[in-house]
């Protein structure tokens, strides 16, 4: 019994491109088989976008073109729009974004050459995801800086704050300080607080006149040149008989 299943390799890749999209069941999806290329809209978290795949006659190259839906009607921003795009594009590894002075069109362009005449469904989907996270990813940059008036350095800045925030690296630990489990063992071998009943008593005298009562003083008897009061009192009394 024949198997009339092909397998990819069979299988061209426009074929193969349109086959995926048909599956999917998409309302805007739009095929030329005479141009092999196709249309169709996809949603993106902060975006709408439109989306065409093209192969060369040879089916030696793929183009994936990604649209915004808006253009830069104003001729005056165009020149700053075009910095942010070549800021943007500086350190991109697939794809890159492309931008017409002349009607203010802006795309992202990501081009595959199929050495084999053929591609895999996986690499496809690869391509077209990492496409459709660039242009969401950047979409905040141009509405800032084309409504906000935002500049294309800081614009830029912003769109890739979560790539600035896993860059900083936490200050290493002081030298001198240990560390948790060091700590714990210091705070277990630390002597502990005296209890009550080893604290020394105070003086009574001190308790009293904290209490507000005044111990009775005895007067200091008065000192004579003679000798004690005692004997100061015989001579007195013998002088007067």
């Amino acid at each position: 019994m024949e198997n009339n299943d092909k397998s990819s390799e069979d299988i061209s890749p426009f074929k193969l491109i349109a086959d995926h999209f048909q599956k999917k069941d998409l309302r805007t999806l739009s095929v030329d088989w005479e141009k092999k290329s196709l249309f169709f809209q996809m949603y993106e978290k902060q975006v709408v976008m439109g989306c065409s795949f093209h192969v060369s006659e040879d089916d030696h190259r793929l183009q994936i073109l990604l649209r915004y839906p808006f253009f830069i009607a104003d001729p005056k921003m165009r020149p700053s729009v075009g910095e942010l795009v070549a800021r943007i594009n500086f350190g991109l590894k697939v794809g890159s974004f492309e931008f017409d002075f002349k009607d203010g069109e802006l795309r992202f362009h990501i081009t595959h050459l199929m050495e084999s005449l053929s591609i895999s469904e996986k690499l496809l989907l690869r391509l077209f995801n990492t496409g459709m996270s660039t242009t969401d990813r950047y979409f905040s940059a141009f509405m800032q800086h084309v409504y906000s008036g935002v500049t294309p350095e800081d614009a830029v800045y912003m769109a890739e704050l979560d790539f600035h925030a896993e860059a900083i690296e936490e200050p290493p630990a002081l030298a001198n300080q240990p560390p948790v489990e060091e700590k714990k063992q210091l705070r277990k071998r630390s002597p502990k607080k005296k209890p009550l009943a080893e604290i020394p008593e105070v003086q009574p005298q001190l308790l009293e006149e904290s209490s507000g009562t005044k111990p009775e003083i005895q007067n200091p008897p008065s000192a004579s040149p003679e000798g004690n009061p005692g004997e100061r009192g015989e001579d007195e009394s013998q002088r007067a008989a």
